[in-house]
């Protein structure tokens, strides 16, 4: 009823502006005017229940058209305390939100950090260089991590000499394609070893020089077995 007068009364009000309006017409609108205040005070009261036990958006649409339906101080009042009421949901809100990512933050942290010295024991250098980066940077300021990347720097480094000597002794031995498949492994580890690099190119070229070898040797055709002679049979003794 209190939205039908609010469409209502403004209607009428037009037609009584634009047109002449009879006595009962102006009476009718006198009714309606006075429904109008009485009508006003159930949004008020139902959007002051609704603010008590937190629906605050039924709350609005309550005393918004309690509003519209009479302007009255009581009804400022109440939207007064519901402004106050949205603003302290809204901050906690906003704090639950920020508990969430922060709890979310520090499971990330934990992963990773568990991943990491997973890699590590599992000898994965690679994986923990990269689950480590990570890490560092959604903790950018924890020491811990600085010295666990030191360590695994010093660990890695050792690793790399490992496996370049690997790839050399390999290299001596003629097993070119497992000597390349070492130095590889170090530049998993460091794109930048320049050592590796420079031993992968060779090790390239020699395989290719190798394949190119391979392909300009001709292929001789079998040698055909000789012909067998049958063997003269031996005439008996006499």
């Amino acid at each position: 009823r209190g939205e039908w007068l609010s469409r209502e009364i403004p209607a009428r009000k037009e037609l009584k502006r634009i047109t002449s309006f009879g006595l009962l017409d102006r009476l009718r609108l006198a009714e309606l005017d006075y429904e109008r205040r009485k009508v006003a005070e159930k949004p008020l009261a139902a959007g002051t229940d609704a603010m008590r036990v937190g629906e605050l958006d039924d709350a609005r649409h309550c005393l918004a058209l309690s509003q519209t339906l009479n302007d009255a101080p009581p009804v400022r009042t109440a939207l007064e305390r519901l402004a106050r009421l949205r603003q302290e949901q809204q901050r906690l809100e906003e704090l639950a939100k920020q508990r969430d990512r922060e709890q979310d933050l520090r499971r990330r942290k934990a992963r990773l950090h568990d991943q990491v010295q997973e890699a590590i024991a599992d000898g994965k250098w690679h994986k923990a260089q990269a689950n480590l980066r990570q890490l560092m940077k959604l903790d950018p300021g924890n020491r811990e991590l600085t010295g666990l990347k030191k360590a695994l720097d010093e660990a890695v480094a050792v690793r790399i000499r490992q496996l370049l000597d690997q790839g050399n002794a390999l290299y001596r031995r003629g097993r070119i394609r497992e000597a390349k498949t070492a130095w590889e492994a170090v530049l998993a580890l460091d794109p930048k070893q320049q050592q590796a690099q420079s031993n992968v190119k060779r090790a390239r070229r020699v395989l290719n020089k190798l394949r190119e070898l391979k392909q300009q040797v001709p292929k001789t055709p079998p040698v055909p077995a000789p012909a067998s002679t049958p063997t003269p049979a031996l005439e008996p003794a006499s």
